[in-house]
C-alpha cells in the first residue's frame, strides 16, 4: 500500500520500482495512460541484473571482462579504509575471500584471473611497506628531507588495515589446498613473505618507541 502523502512526495533515500502487469495496463489503456507511462517509465526489456548460462559462455564473458582487479583494488585503496570509510569492517575481507574461493571452487578456468589479481593487490601493498620503510628511516634522521611525521603514521595505519583486510580474504582461499599452487607460481608466497618481514620491522620499531617512552 503506498503511504506517501502525495503522489508528488519525492524521498531522497528511497528508490520505487512499479511493475504493470497485463491487468495494470488495461487499467492505463482504458484511461489512455499508457503511451504517457511508456513515455516515463522503463522497459524492462534488455535491462539484465544477473545472467546465468547454462554452459562455458558466462566463464568466458567474465574471464575476457576480468573484474577482479577493480574489485580487489579496495583492498591497497586509502579511500575504503579508516578513518575515510568503514566499508571494509565487520570482516569484509572474509566474505570477499569466500566469495572469490565459491567461483573458483564451481568456475576452475577464473582461477588463474582471481589469482592474478589477488597477487597483484599484494604486490600494491608490499610496495607501500617498502615506502614506509624508507620513510621512516627518513622522519628519524638528524635532518629528514622527504617525509613528515604525520605522513609516516598515516602510511602505517593503512598498511595494517591493507595487511589485516587482505589476511582475511586470503584465509578463506589458502584453506583449500587445490588453490595454493597457482598463488604461489604467480609470486603470491613471495609477496606475503615480504609483507612479513615489512611489518615484522614495524612492529619491533613500535616497541622500540614504547620502551623509549617508559624510559
Amino acid at each position: 500500500m503506498e503511504r506517501r502523502e502525495t503522489a508528488s512526495a519525492f524521498e531522497m533515500q528511497r528508490a520505487y520500482l512499479y511493475l504493470l502487469d497485463r491487468r495494470g495496463q488495461q487499467w492505463t489503456d482504458r484511461h489512455d495512460l499508457t503511451a504517457t507511462v511508456r513515455e516515463r517509465g522503463v522497459l524492462n526489456k534488455g535491462y539484465t541484473i544477473t545472467r546465468a548460462w547454462p554452459d562455458e559462455k558466462g566463464a568466458v564473458e567474465v574471464r575476457n571482462a576480468n573484474p577482479f582487479p577493480a574489485l580487489l583494488d579496495i583492498f591497497s585503496s586509502p579511500k575504503y579504509v579508516m578513518p575515510t570509510s568503514r566499508c571494509l569492517l565487520n570482516e569484509m575481507g572474509a566474505i570477499v575471500g569466500t566469495g572469490l574461493d565459491e567461483i573458483i571452487r564451481h568456475v576452475p578456468t577464473l582461477s588463474g584471473k582471481i589469482n592474478e589479481a589477488i597477487v597483484r593487490t599484494l604486490s600494491k601493498i608490499v610496495s607501500l611497506g617498502r615506502e614506509l620503510v624508507e620513510k621512516e628511516k627518513d622522519v628519524t634522521s638528524a635532518s629528514p628531507s622527504f617525509a613528515s611525521a604525520k605522513e609516516v603514521e598515516d602510511l602505517r595505519t593503512y598498511l595494517l588495515q591493507y595487511s589485516y583486510n587482505m589476511s582475511q580474504l586470503l584465509e578463506q582461499i589458502l584453506h583449500q589446498e587445490s588453490h595454493c599452487g597457482t598463488f604461489v607460481q604467480l609470486g603470491g608466497l613471495d609477496a606475503l613473505l615480504e609483507l612479513l618481514e615489512t611489518l615484522l620491522a614495524l612492529l619491533f620499531e613500535v616497541g622500540e618507541h614504547l620502551l623509549l617512552l617508559g624510559g
